[in-house]
């Protein structure tokens, strides 16, 4: 049996459908005009909800829950959440539940464009999933320019196999975005970088627990945040952050983690071009492996990579050129891992020409096992340290111009060191073990 119910209301008008069990059902609601409130409570399966709202301060609510006790069972146990709304200070609220285990999936979509200009007219959007197969597509001004300022998103799913696609397209729009589960994808876009419309000041929360979980961060324009962790197992996490002043990681106390992994085939890769940098990536366990890059004139720079055993690995560029060759900026590398396959390699550099700054420093300390560590600098101050201990050894420090110093220490077996130095401050002090 299918229920349908289709309203259309305007300004100022409450419109409510549900609840009944055990039939599929459809609504549809129109609202125009300010201060609308449509809620929508569904039990049962194929059921589908959509919600339109045009005006500002318009609330809607959905709650749909596949499978309900007494509810018979249908050939697609999925339900359908659409909320668009257009206008200003509109909140979404959507609540999902799909408890059959060989379900199909239940799916929401929230639309929200707006033109305010100030945190106090930004949409808000909610999205709460639970079970297998789920997505959630949350677009906050991704359709046009005209998108306001501040817009929040909260969405999370526990379960299998789930999505979850965020864009956002304003000043200010945060977004947390939680997954706990197996197989489980995130992709969270925020920001432009076009000369005309440049955004600013974007925030992002990422949580993955479970088992094979994947998070693509894509930040655009300037002043940007981002954070994701990672508990489980062959969990993978990518962040692209093309602008200035962005940061992942914690330089203004927001959170104390900027990739933080943890679990089995981890992996990491952070791309950001350069201006006012900062990254942190914190991997704890397993098959590891990070890359850093930073690039283009590398500006503030500054990188941290922690990893602890087993099969790690690091990669950190950081990278400069114009003017006439290079700033460099302040540039700092460091890396630490802990036991068993290691390596790291570390490119910094500056080319050489006159200051802007370019501070190089890196530091590299492994630990046992089969070791290798390569650091190349370039140009003005810099610095090397590379302590190994035990086992393969290896190690290489080009340095070029101005004011070097390298210091190897190598504890056991295969030590064997190269330092590479040519014009002004040279030092350079290797100790090795027996």
């Amino acid at each position: 049996m299918k229920k349908l119910l289709f309203l259309t209301a305007s300004a100022a008008a409450l419109a409510t459908a549900g609840p009944a069990l055990a039939q599929s059902q459809d609504s549809v609601i129109f609202q125009d005009g300010d201060d609308n409130a449509a809620t929508v409570e569904q039990d049962g399966n194929e059921n589908l909800s959509d919600v339109n709202q045009d005006g500002d301060n318009n609330t809607a609510t959905v709650d749909q829950d596949t499978n309900p006790p007494g509810s018979e069972s249908f050939s697609v146990p999925a339900n359908t959440s659409d909320i668009n709304q257009t206008g200003d200070y509109n909140t979404a609220t959507v609540d999902q539940d799909n408890d059959n285990a060989a379900g199909s999936t239940n799916a929401v979509t929230i639309n929200q464009n707006g033109d305010g200009t100030s945190a106090l007219e930004a949409n808000v959007a909610d999205a709460s999933q639970s079970g297998d197969g789920n997505t959630t597509t949350i677009d906050q001004g991704a359709a046009a320019l005209a998108t306001g300022n501040s817009n929040a998103a909260t969405t999370s799913q526990s379960g299998r196999n789930n999505t979850i696609d965020l864009a956002q397209i304003n000043d200010g729009a945060s977004a947390d975005v939680s997954q706990d589960g197996t197989g489980n994808t995130s992709t969270s876009s925020q920001g432009r970088n076009n000369a005309a419309n440049t955004t600013t000041s974007q925030e992002l929360f990422v949580v993955q627990t479970g088992t094979g979980n994947t998070s693509d961060v894509d930040q655009r324009g300037s002043e940007n945040f981002a954070s994701v962790n990672q508990t489980g197992n062959d969990n993978m996490s990518t962040i692209n952050q093309p602008g200035f002043d962005n940061d992942i990681g914690d330089p203004v106390g927001l959170v104390s983690v900027g990739v933080n992994q943890i679990g089995d085939d981890n992996e990491s890769t952070v791309t950001q071009s350069a201006n006012f940098g900062l990254v942190t990536v914190d991997q704890i366990g397993n098959n590891l492996t990070s890359s850093v890059f930073q690039t283009g004139r590398a500006n503030n720079s500054v990188a941290d990579v922690d990893q602890s055993g087993t099969f790690n690995t690091s990669t950190i560029t950081q990278t400069a050129s114009p003017p006439p060759v290079g700033p460099g900026r302040q540039m700092t590398a460091e890396v630490t891992q802990g036991g068993t396959m290691n390596e790291s390699v570390i490119t910094q550099t500056n080319t050489l020409g006159a200051p802007p700054i370019s501070n190089n420093l890196a530091m590299v300390n492994q630990s046992g096992s089969m070791n290798f560590s390569e650091i190349s600098q370039d140009g003005h101050e810099n610095t090397a340290d590379v302590t190994q201990s035990g086992s393969n050894g290896d190690s290489l420090v080009d340095q070029t111009g101005d004011s070097h110093t390298a210091t190897v220490t190598q504890t056991g077996s295969f030590d064997m060191s190269t330092v590479t130095q040519t014009g002004t401050g040279n030092t350079s002090t290797v100790t090795q073990g027996n």
